[in-house]
């Protein structure tokens, strides 16, 4: 039976239902003086409520001018990046029972290899994981790069570990390279700097700050100071990745990121085909964008 509604509305439908029945849930039990039940479903009424209006506005502000567009979006973007973070929690609680392994069809492409950011590990990295093997693209790996305050040089040593481990076990002596956040400086200083010529033809970072952010002078840890950006490190990545022709640079950066600032610090180079920027997704909810996924298969798919 053909559906009259595409997926987003369908979603859509399903939030205003549960806010409905947790709203007449509410009700029910003040009527009944369960208080407590009754604040709680109230509580989750509101939530529901409030995703559905955040969801069409920003869907209508395309038509708004951009003083009234942007904070829309930054509502938006802040909402969905509370739930983001709560998956993240999740998968982290969860990870010591999940055994972390490559995914591919076949090694019919390119190995890819998944770089985490700061305080995360590899397996914040499920849903894009997923839908890059979905479309063919593979064998992937991912890396726990361990103790969430070292260096950025010191992690940049694991993924040149990883990456003798990758080759050696699919044969290719090429590798392409995905990173978030901290994750995509670590792979630019391992381009610039312990990466063998044309070993990684593809490097693509989300939301990564490739020129430094200043929400790293309250970080902890090397790796934060490293992250400055005033940082020595920064400016010797710079200095090395200008001799890195044989590598394809992309990044993807956000306006509404509240840990890469400014977010133009998420892009190196004034490439702009190279280039894409979001207006509503948070840092954290670039992990489990679909529109973040076929950018990435788009930009795999034709180098």
């Amino acid at each position: 039976m053909k559906l009259f509604v595409d997926r987003r509305s369908l979603v859509h439908y399903c939030v205003l239902l549960f806010g409905s029945l947790f709203f007449s849930l509410a009700a029910r039990m003040a009527s009944e003086k369960f208080y407590p039940l009754a604040f709680f479903s109230f509580v989750l009424a509101v939530l529901f409520a409030w995703i559905a209006v955040v969801r069409e506005v920003n869907e209508a502000a395309i038509y708004m001018p951009d003083s009234m567009r942007r904070p829309v979006h930054w509502i938006y973007a802040e909402t969905f990046e509370i739930f983001a973070l709560i998956v993240l929690g999740f998968l982290r609680v969860t990870s010591p029972f999940r055994k972390s392994q490559s995914i591919s069809c076949a090694f019919n492409t390119r190995p890819i290899l998944l770089v985490h950011g700061y305080l995360n590990a590899g397996h914040v990295w499920d849903f894009h994981k997923k839908i890059l093997a979905k479309k063919g693209f593979g064998p992937i790996y991912t890396i726990d790069l361990g103790h969430p305050f070292q260096s950025i040089r010191s992690y940049a040593l694991k993924v040149q570990e990883k990456a003798r481990q990758i080759a050696k076990e699919t044969g290719s002596s090429e590798l392409n390279i995905i990173g978030h956040s901290m994750g995509g400086l670590v792979s630019y200083y391992y381009v610039a700097k312990l990466a063998q010529a044309y070993s990684v033809p593809q490097l693509i970072t989300i939301g990564s700050p490739l020129q430094g952010t200043r929400i790293a002078k309250i970080g902890f840890g090397q790796c934060a100071h490293d992250m400055r950006p005033d940082s020595e490190l920064i400016k010797e990545m710079h200095v090395a990745i200008e001799s890195c022709n044989d590598v394809k640079f992309y990044n993807i950066a956000t306006r509404t990121d509240v840990l890469v600032v400014p977010y133009t610090s998420a892009f190196f180079k004034s490439e702009s085909q190279h280039q894409l920027c979001f207006d509503d997704i948070g840092h954290a909810s670039l992990l489990f964008s679909k529109r973040v996924s076929n950018q990435l298969c788009a930009w795999l798919k034709n180098p």
